[in-house]
């Protein structure tokens, strides 16, 4: 009698275990992961999106890399080139003299709101002196011609460019044993034989010293 009621309690418990596994199983299958190998749905872009703008401004964006790129490397080695040959001591430096030259040709520089004599007596770039002028004012002309470049037709014809020239005077004056050049005239024309006391720049001491007339005022002898 026993054995038969154990028999069926372990026949109760099997059946059990079978229902519980089979709701496992059925609870798997409601449960089951979606596949993530399968394929998302396509993205939802913007009313604005257009592909071929997208890929124009890939193309510039592109386009301007390489040219930077380019530019770095061989843009910037011809500036460092153009750079080094350029002589910056062909430009004039500005002497920064004020000087005072009396009628025996004596040179006083001002130092310090005196003027005190001085050994050199050659005109520099940036110079400004104060002189007795009397003499005679003369004019030169000078002239620049220009062409432009020759041109070829269809034809294989060479047509030579126009030329024209330019003239320009100067006005000369001597100071002391030496010849100087100005173009300013209109402050100083009424010097021509008469004792004026005359104030200029020097601009240029190439050749001829080319001067700037500052101030010029008539003497009273």
């Amino acid at each position: 009698m026993n054995k038969m009621r154990n028999k069926f309690i372990y026949a109760v418990k099997f059946t059990n275990v079978l229902k519980y596994m089979t709701a496992l199983v059925e609870l798997s299958k409601m449960t089951k992961a979606p596949d993530v190998a399968g394929n998302f749905p396509e993205p939802i872009l913007p009313k604005s999106y257009n592909p071929l703008i997208v890929k124009s401004a890939k193309k510039v964006l592109s386009l301007t890399y390489n040219l930077f790129v380019m530019f770095l490397l061989i843009g910037i080695p011809i500036l460092m080139l153009i750079f080094s040959e350029i002589n910056y001591y062909d430009n004039p430096v500005n002497s920064g003299r004020t000087l005072l030259v009396d009628d025996q040709e004596n040179w006083y520089e001002l130092s310090n709101s005196t003027y005190y004599l001085t050994e050199n007596t050659t005109l520099l770039y940036g110079d400004i002196v104060t002189f007795n002028y009397f003499g005679e004012i003369d004019e030169v002309i000078y002239s620049d011609t220009h062409c432009e470049l020759d041109t070829t037709d269809e034809y294989g014809y060479v047509e030579s460019g126009d030329c024209w020239t330019t003239y320009y005077t100067y006005y000369t004056f001597e100071f002391f044993n030496q010849t100087l050049e100005t173009n300013s005239l209109p402050k100083f024309y009424f010097c021509h034989k008469t004792l004026c006391e005359i104030k200029f720049s020097v601009i240029n001491t190439n050749g001829v010293p080319l001067v700037s007339i500052i101030q010029a005022n008539e003497v009273n002898s």
